[in-house]
């Protein structure tokens, strides 16, 4: 403890090449001293805060705004926040682009001091919310049409038919339970196998052995059917029943997304893993004192999220933004007397519907000339034309009344698939696909042609209908009204291959002789 600055320093530079700073030296020796005094060495933990909390808040306060944001029931977001270090949002989808909210909040925060810069808005308007297509943040489709957007139409009708109060928030809640029945508990039903129609894997896929006819006898399986049964009965009285065919096939899509479970289930069963759909990881929610301790984080985005979580826990507390479920928090008895046909639930419920059922009749054929119509007077206006919650905003102002305007999901790819269209139209006028619309002796463009011949060359011995599976594939993204007909793809392999066939003959022939 004695040893002074510079003996030390020459001690660690001849023994570990090393040397220790003036201040280091001198906090060391007072450590030391205390410790000789038989006291406790305290640690103090220093933060260096660069910015302005105030600021950042106010920031936070503007970007969740209702008039420029839209909550998403049921939805979540997992924010990775450093290494070790994350935390889940309910899932907010904006209205408006970055670049739109940085000048509304420029006009806001008029006073340059009192606003943090661009780039660290931008930065948290982008951890915040999603971006409006929020359909494709749900990795499973059915999870996507058959629960959230599904159960969001039954929703609305609810708040908008329902007039008594007690009531209508009591059907929320019990959607809401529906929701998270289904999307966190079934799968582990599947697990038990037993005798219920809705938990037998084997009887529910219709498996040899296993059709002997089972009955729905589990209370929280029968809960979804019962409550649509008793809106259904409701519905009977709005509008002279004109709502019951679209809560007819909301009931139907519940059970399609069982099925779709059941069947994911039995995937993994025969891969060897646990049944079930794995439940999202559970994280605690923080406490009050975590997220104020975490507040004095140096990384303003990530005190700016916590800040937007702590706030959003705060204005929006019901069950809807549930960030996590248990089967053990609802209570499913109201079901308990219910009796559901059993005809629903025959053997071979769960099998997959034929091709071209499984989400059934699209219901966008209604909208397609008013999504035209906007994405005609977007390219005028040179707008983004993938603002799909834009065209939502739009149809649902035009039809307040009607509860089936098409999903983001739906509306988005039917922008894309104007705009793709649009661009190959473009490129026909200007010439580009001049050459490859050459047509062949037989009416058929010389790539189409070429492109048949190279699947013979690959597949010497294929037949018609798997050649025009391999061309389909290879044309997807192609106009349709160009593409040739089945016939005409499978005319054209056979002439193919009964020349290829003379000319070997031929060449056997020369050789023989």
């Amino acid at each position: 403890s004695g040893m002074s600055h510079k003996k030390l320093n020459i001690f660690l530079e001849e023994n570990f090449g090393a040397s220790m700073s003036k201040g280091s030296h001198q906090a060391g020796r007072a450590d030391w001293k205390l410790i000789e005094a038989g006291q406790e060495v305290v640690v103090e933990k220093h933060s260096c805060q660069r910015f302005n909390m105030e600021s950042v808040q106010k920031a936070v306060d503007f970007i969740l705004l209702g008039d420029y944001v839209q909550y998403l029931p049921w939805e979540t977001k997992l924010i990775k926040l450093g290494l070790n270090d994350s935390l889940i949002l309910p899932a907010i989808t904006r209205k408006l682009s970055p670049t739109e909210l940085w000048d509304l909040y420029k006009k806001e925060a008029t006073d340059k001091s009192d606003r943090i810069s661009k780039t660290s808005f931008f930065d948290i308007v982008n951890e915040v919310s999603v971006t409006e297509d929020m359909s494709q943040r749900v990795s499973d489709e059915s999870l996507a049409k058959h629960l959230y957007d599904n159960m969001r139409t039954v929703r609305r009708v609810i708040k908008d038919f329902v007039a008594d109060k007690g009531q209508r928030e009591s059907m929320l809640k019990q959607v809401d339970v529906i929701v998270y029945f289904l999307r966190d508990s079934y799968h582990s039903h599947l697990d038990k196998n037993d005798e219920c129609a809705t938990h037998n894997i084997a009887y529910a896929l219709g498996t040899e052995g296993a059709e002997t006819v089972k009955p729905v006898d589990c209370t929280a399986c029968k809960y979804p059917f019962y409550f649509m049964d008793v809106l259904l009965r409701q519905a009977e009285h709005w509008r002279g029943g004109e709502l019951l065919p679209l809560l007819k096939q909301s009931r139907d899509k519940l059970k399609k997304y069982m099925g779709q479970q059941v069947r994911n289930a039995n995937s993994n069963a025969n891969r060897g893993k646990e049944i079930g759909r794995s439940p999202s990881k559970k994280r605690k929610r923080e406490t009050e004192e975590e997220v104020q301790d975490q507040g004095k984080a140096k990384n303003m985005v990530a005190c700016a999220i916590r800040y937007a979580l702590q706030l959003i826990s705060r204005e929006r507390n019901d069950v809807s933004f549930a960030l996590t479920t248990k089967e053990s928090d609802f209570d499913y008895s109201e079901a308990s007397e219910y009796n559901l046909d059993l005809s629903e639930f025959v053997s071979s419920w769960a099998k997959r519907p034929t091709r071209g059922s499984r989400n059934g009749a699209g219901k966008i054929s209604f909208y397609e000339d008013d999504i035209r119509q906007i994405f005609e007077s977007s390219i005028k206006e040179k707008i983004l034309r993938s603002k799909s919650l834009e065209v939502l905003d739009v149809l649902q102002n035009k039809y307040p009344d009607r509860y089936d305007i098409p999903s983001l999901s739906a509306i988005k790819y039917e922008l894309t698939r104007i705009y793709s269209r649009s661009q190959k139209n473009s490129k026909a006028m200007k010439g580009d696909m001049a050459e490859s619309k050459k047509k062949s002796r037989h009416g058929m463009a010389n790539r189409y042609t070429d492109y048949i011949d190279f699947i013979l060359k690959s597949h010497p011995d294929i037949t018609g209908k798997p050649a025009v599976k391999l061309f389909m594939e290879n044309f997807k993204n192609e106009d349709e009204s160009d593409l040739p007909s089945d016939k005409q793809i499978q005319t054209k392999l056979n002439s193919l291959k009964q020349s290829q066939g003379k000319k070997q003959k031929e060449e056997v022939l020369a050789l023989s002789m």
